[in-house]
Order: C-alpha cells, then structure tokens, then sequence
C-alpha cells in the first residue's frame, strides 16, 4: 500500500468512527438544516398525493447533499489552504519539514487515542468555538442563503475532530494532497450525517463497539507512530548524505586534479 492510500483510508477511517461525535456536535444544525430542506420540498407540493410526497424526499434528499457538498468542499479548501502554507514554510526552511511530520505524527496518534475512546484531549480545540455552536442553529433558521452556501459555513465552524484532522492533513506540505485527505475525511463522516435519521442510529450501534474502536484507534495510532518514525529517518539519512557530500566532493576533486597533473606530465 503507497503512502497515499494510507493516509486516504487513515483519514476516512477517523471520519467514520468520529461520526458519532458529529452527529452530537452537529445534531441542532443537522436539524435546522433539515428543517430547511423540509420547508423547500413542501413548497413544491400542490396536493396531488403520493407522487408528490415521492418528489419531496427526494428534493428533501439533494438539499441534504448539497448541504454535505458545500462542508467538504470547505474542509477541502481548508485543508488546500494548510497545504500551501506547509509547503511554503518547508520551500522557505528545510527543518519545518521535520517538525510539519513529528506535527503529524503527534496529531494522528492523538486522534486514535480519541477513536479508542482512550483520550480526548484533541477535543480541546472545540472550546474556542462553543459560543458559536449555540448561535448556529438560529441563523440558520432565518439565513436565506443556498444549500451549498449554507453547507460551506457549517464546514467552518470549529471542531476538534476536524481541526486535528486539518492540521495532519496541512503538514504533508503539499495543497492537492492535503484537500484530497479532508475531502477523504469528509466522506466517512457522510454516513451518520445524512443517514442519520434513516439508519444513523444503527450506524452509530456499530462504530460504537469497543472492540471496534479499539482495533480501529490503535490502527491509527501505529500509522502516526510510523509516521514519526519515518520523518526522524528521513532526517538522519538527509544529514548523513549531507556529512559525506563535502567529502565526496573533494575525493571527486583530487581525482580531477591528479589526473590533470597526469596529463600534463605525459
């Protein structure tokens, strides 16, 4: 498995087991979103009977989508945004390279203790935004804006799940690898989100198993441990090849230089 895949199925997987912490972050704004879209397939209704009722689900159905659309979209653009800044601290100062994956590792091993129900003190982040939490639900009640505009203001508001996620996601230093792992994040949490009122609870009974979480958080654990490890021998192999250059290049220099006086004495 490339490195690639694992972060993608990394991120997925702390998407999906994160599921039932957004569900209970994100319950109220699920509801008035909800609210919203119930309210713009009822306008669609002229009393014509089951047909009707049909195309209200489904209209209720893809103002649910464009909802999730507009978060991943932003927690695509976000983690884009780390990305270049990432690479731009690594193209400006090599060690930020280092300490962008030992950020990394720290973050991943982190959020596997959270999924194993071990630790959550990656949590922590939420507090800076639980005033905001509150107000949500209201102004989006009374917003008038579109599904996917309405979508992207949820994917901003501050999540420790996501928040974690973004920052291991910004320090690979690298824009379209960051935002393809945030959108892979975004997907495991599509299943409790929009099924949570059809088969969310029954979701929920499974990611909720501690056998399941345990398996699941120590996996993640043990990528950010190899990701730690990774980047401590990435450096010393840089620092090795980095002592033996100068000498390599003056054995290079001498062998030129020998073969000059050679030739001129012939």
């Amino acid at each position: 498995m490339t490195e690639l895949a694992a972060q993608t199925l990394t991120a997925f997987t702390i998407g999906l087991l994160g599921s039932g912490h957004c569900l209970a972050m994100c319950g109220g704004i699920m509801g008035a979103l909800s609210m919203r879209a119930v309210a713009a397939s009822d306008a669609t209704s002229d009393g014509r009977g089951a047909l009707i009722a049909t195309s209200n689900r489904g209209t209720l159905l893809s103002q649910l989508l464009l909802y999730s659309t507009g978060r991943l979209l932003s927690y695509a653009m976000l983690g884009m945004a780390l990305g270049l800044i990432g690479a731009v601290l690594v193209t400006a100062l090599e060690p930020a390279r280092l300490v962008l994956r030992g950020l990394a590792g720290g973050l991943l091993i982190a959020m596997g203790l959270y999924l194993a129900g071990l630790w959550h003190g990656i949590l922590v982040l939420e507090r800076f935004g639980h005033r905001l939490w509150q107000r949500l639900g209201s102004g989006l009640r009374q917003s008038q804006g579109g599904a996917l505009v309405l979508g992207m203001g949820w994917g901003l508001l501050p999540c420790g799940l996501v928040y974690g996620t973004l920052a291991w996601a910004g320090s690979a230093a690298d824009p379209m690898r960051a935002g393809w792992l945030m959108l892979a994040f975004g997907a495991g949490t599509l299943p409790a989100v929009l099924g949570g009122g059809w088969f969310g609870s029954a979701l929920l009974g499974v990611l909720r198993k501690p056998g399941f979480r345990i398996t699941a958080g120590v996996i993640v654990v043990l990528f950010g441990i190899w990701t730690l490890i990774g980047g401590v021998h990435g450096q010393h192999g840089e620092h090795h090849g980095a002592i033996e250059s100068p000498n390599g290049e003056r054995h290079i220099a001498a062998s030129i230089t020998a073969s000059g006086e050679n030739t001129g004495c012939s």
